[in-house]
């Protein structure tokens, strides 16, 4: 029953054509009815909703309780033309808004209308020259947009998270343009043509079918997030000059290519991912801003002796594996707020047993490396999840001292399945990785105490062992470890 009279709600296109009102419908159990409705002096509009009336405040959303069902609300005192803001994304709006009639509302600057379960398809809606805001991501809308024209007025354009469509490359961004937001749509076609506008702040194109050679666009000053990850977007971007204001910027899983060796980093920026592209250059001379908290350029043509590189106190992942970089990183100091450090399969090297790994830390990856480690660390965290130091060819010694990390760290592990590769090209661990013999016996691997009634660990292979099974009891979380010659 409530399915029939969704269909059959209309959310602004159940107009009262000959009165000129604004009709809503919502489904909302519990709560309160809040749309917010903006016009100009001199009308006294008010809300008729369930049979009640709500007087209507110009900035300022009513509060009117839902009974649940199908509800009805209708503005009445002011016409549609007048209006300037539509609000109603807090408000549990159903309705296909197919049929909307934009040209109604010729003073619209401001509609909100996201997150609410409204439909339809708008490929045929013409948006008024007054625009200024138009907001409806995260709901069921769609159709092709390609025939859009975006007002000169345009500020703002979220439809990220719907299913609209359509090739975007005949559109003409508005000067006035400081937000456009479409990922996760269906939209496509070859943007290279496009030029940013200078009041550009943010453009998010991320898993779309966009295409084109972007080599050619210049970045505004203004600009703050460029997000066109997995898309088809190409070209040699070696040329751009990155904006002094830029915080984000996402190329990955593209065909963007050239090499970055020159770029300056700008002392804002956040966040830099161009893994899985085609970007080179030695990157050695690349100074960290301080604010940096995520760097990705894994599985790219990037190189450079990186171990002059200061680390900021604000990284939390530092990914470069599969790359060319090398240089000995034992002198590094790692942040306090690092979660993610990966450098395999590179040529970095150096004994990285001074390391304190801080308590944030959940993922270390340095497999096929030649990093040493000639004692146990100085530190390791509590976060730890996943600890990568196979194939580096590590004698005896030094698998035996990150396996005596880890034990001697135990009790203070939080996470509940963490994981240890030794394994690879290392030399298999001391001793035998088996339990003890019980019944108060000791050998080489174990040795009991009599005075505390528990059995020690006395080579890496019972280290192995007790972690993975905790012979004593103790209830720490057990490991998973890979080890050469086996895994438990």
């Amino acid at each position: 029953m409530v399915s029939k009279q969704v269909r059959r709600a209309l959310l602004a296109s159940q107009i009262h054509r000959q009165q000129n009102e604004l009709e809503l419908w919502t489904t909302l159990a519990a709560g309160n009815f809040a749309p917010r409705v903006d016009f100009p002096a001199g009308y006294s509009p008010y809300w008729d909703f369930n049979g009640q009336i709500y007087p209507a405040t110009s900035g300022a959303a009513i509060s009117a309780p839902a009974v649940g069902g199908m509800q009805r609300a209708v503005l009445k005192g002011v016409p549609l033309s007048a209006l300037t803001r539509l609000d109603a994304n807090t408000s549990g709006l159903v309705g296909d808004i197919t049929t909307l009639r934009l040209d109604r509302f010729r003073a619209m600057q401001y509609l909100y209308l996201h997150s609410t379960s409204v439909s339809g398809d708008i490929s045929g809606w013409t948006l008024p020259a007054s625009l200024k805001y138009l907001s409806l991501y995260s709901t069921s809308v769609s159709g092709d947009i390609s025939g859009w024209t975006l007002p000169a007025s345009l500020k703002y354009l979220y439809l990220h998270s719907t299913s609209v469509s359509g090739d975007i490359s005949g559109w003409t961004l508005p000067a006035s343009l400081a937000t456009l937001s479409l990922p996760n749509t269906s939209v496509s076609g070859d943007i290279s043509g496009w030029t940013l506008p200078a009041s550009l702040k943010y453009l998010y194109l991320h898993s779309t079918s966009v295409s084109g050679d972007i080599s050619g666009w210049t970045l505004p000053a203004s600009l703050k997030y460029l997000y066109l990850h997995s898309t088809s977007v190409s070209g040699d971007i070696s040329g751009w000059t990155l904006p002094a204001s830029l915080a984000t910027l996402s190329l990955s899983i593209t065909s963007v290519s050239g090499d970055i060796s020159g770029w300056t980093l700008p002392a804002s920026l956040k966040y830099l991912s161009l893994y899985s592209t085609s970007v080179s250059g030695d990157i050695s001379g690349w100074t960290l801003p301080a604010s940096l908290k995520y760097l990705s350029l894994y599985s790219t043509s990037v190189s450079g002796d990186i171990s002059g590189w200061t680390l900021p106190a604000s990284l939390a992942t530092l990914s470069l594996p599969n790359t060319s970089v090398s240089g000995d990183i034992s002198g590094w100091t790692l942040p306090a707020s690092l979660a993610t450090l990966s450098l395999s399969i590179t040529s970095v090297s150096g004994d990285i047993s001074g390391w304190v790994l801080p308590s944030t830390m959940q993922t270390l990856s340095l497999y096929s490396t030649s990093v040493r480690v000639l004692a146990t660390f100085a530190g390791v965290g509590t976060g730890m999840r996943d600890f990568r130091i196979y194939s580096c060819s590590l004698p005896a010694g030094d698998v035996g001292n990150i396996i005596t990390s880890i034990w001697n760290a135990r009790a203070g592990f939080t996470y509940a399945t963490p994981a240890l590769n030794v394994g690879g090209t290392n030399a298999a661990p001391t001793g035998n990785v088996e339990a003890p013999p019980g019944d108060g016996a000791s050998n080489s691997d174990w040795n009991w105490n009599a005075g505390t009634g528990k059995y020690e660990p006395l080579t890496a292979g019972a280290m192995i062992w007790d972690l993975a099974k905790d012979v004593n009891s103790e209830g720490f979380k057990k490991w998973a470890i890979t080890y050469t010659g086996g895994s438990i």
